[in-house]
């Protein structure tokens, strides 16, 4: 019993010595961190989109419950370097699906491809840490892909293609997204 309170006695001592905090030293010279974030300049109208990072989640969703990933959610960003920030520009975007390594041969057609109108596209944007980006979801089910989610592949590879009026399509890496073990 005397060995339980001791046990007791010097476990509270240690939570209190670790929960008193922390303190933050600074060097000369050195000021401390700003409490609210910078705020990001204004977006210049002569900026033109030459770079596309396109994030998709690594697991589909299974969203009617068959065990196979049927709905995936990505983020997308423009950029327009060297301009430091990324941005909203009106364009359309082109996902499309291939199975794993087939995107590299010039002859094959996408499994599925999901075509994002400027209106669409306008609805999609928001804010994420990096700046400004477009939040999108993309589904087997859809409407214009009637064989739903049994494609009997395990992996796929998504590519994006962001196009503007009058200007050259710019196209992301390959990313590849797993669809047997959905995420929920």
């Amino acid at each position: 019993m005397k060995l339980l309170r001791c046990a007791c006695i010097a476990s509270l001592c240690a939570l209190a010595l670790g929960s008193a905090g922390c303190v933050t030293e600074y060097e000369d010279g050195q000021a401390p961190l700003s409490p609210q974030p910078a705020t990001i300049p204004s977006q210049p109208s002569s900026l033109l989109v030459n770079r596309l990072a396109f994030h998709p989640t690594l697991y589909a969703r299974d969203m009617n419950g068959n065990g196979m990933g049927d709905r995936l959610d990505a983020t997308i960003y423009l950029w327009s370097e060297p301009y430091p920030y990324p941005l909203h520009e009106d364009g359309t975007l082109t996902i499309s699906m291939y199975r794993v390594g087939d995107y590299a041969n010039p002859e094959t057609e996408p499994l599925r491809r999901w075509v994002f109108t400027p209106e669409q596209m306008r609805a999609a944007r928001t804010k994420a840490l990096p700046g400004p980006c477009y939040y999108i979801e993309v589904s087997l089910l859809d409407d214009d892909h009637r064989a739903g989610d049994n494609l009997r592949i395990e992996s796929a590879d998504l590519v994006a293609q962001f196009t503007q009026t009058g200007r050259k399509p710019i196209t992301s890496g390959l990313s590849t997204v797993h669809l047997d073990h959905p995420g929920r």
